[in-house]
């Protein structure tokens, strides 16, 4: 009898070691089975701010350019308007000029335009042949040259003039239709004068001439 007491007692024993055992076993399965929690989501690199972009200096002085060309011209030049395009182009590479575009106009009504004004200045510039000459054929350039006039606002007269021919090169630059492409013959030389006509507007005012092709 003793011995079946002991036995009883061992296999109670035996059921409640298996009985935690089995609690402990189903913890570590349910603590297994959880999700990680997910780390934070990462703060956005900071962003630089955009750099500027660099302003245009104030225009110091602003120009009006009105072009006058004699029929004549039409004789050597398929389109003599081009001195007024390229003279534009030219005065608008000076970041303290303010450059309006006055059209085609003789030189009365530039004198009249400039009268009008109170602070703008007139360029004048006159595309004529030579006295007794019409200009044709290759030679064309030869026989024609501008002549510039700076005109002050209120009184209409000339700050500064000068005449301008279209058979001088700047020996010192390089070749103009190296940017300029398709250029050439009398129409190379009608765009060198058109630009020395811009470049001694500058200078007529004491500004910087800028380079002939951007660096």
């Amino acid at each position: 009898m003793k011995n079946v007491m002991v036995a009883i007692l061992k296999a109670k024993r035996m059921l409640i070691v298996l009985a935690i055992f089995s609690a402990a076993t189903a913890g570590s399965m349910a603590q297994s089975g959880r999700s990680v929690p997910k780390p934070p989501p990462a703060s956005p690199a900071p962003t630089t701010a955009p750099t500027p972009a660099a302003k245009r200096p104030t225009p110091l002085y602003t120009v009006k350019v009105i072009s006058d060309i004699q029929p004549d011209a039409y004789f050597g030049f398929p389109k003599p308007e081009y001195m007024h395009t390229w003279a534009i182009e030219r005065l608008k590479k000076s970041p303290v000029l303010d450059v309006i575009d006055g059209g085609l106009e003789n030189r009365r009504d530039a004198i009249n335009k400039a009268k009008e004004e109170t602070e703008v200045y007139v360029v004048l510039l006159q595309l004529e042949p030579l006295p007794g000459l019409v200009p044709t054929g290759a030679r064309a350039a030869g026989m024609v040259r501008i002549f510039l006039s700076v005109l002050s606002p209120r009184t209409g007269k000339a700050k500064y003039t000068k005449w301008i021919a279209l058979n001088e090169m700047r020996k010192e630059n390089p070749p103009l239709n190296t940017c300029h492409t398709g250029v050439f013959g009398n129409d190379y030389w009608l765009l060198e004068a058109s630009i020395r006509a811009a470049d001694h507007v500058m200078s007529s005012f004491n500004l910087t001439i800028p380079p002939d092709f951007p660096k």
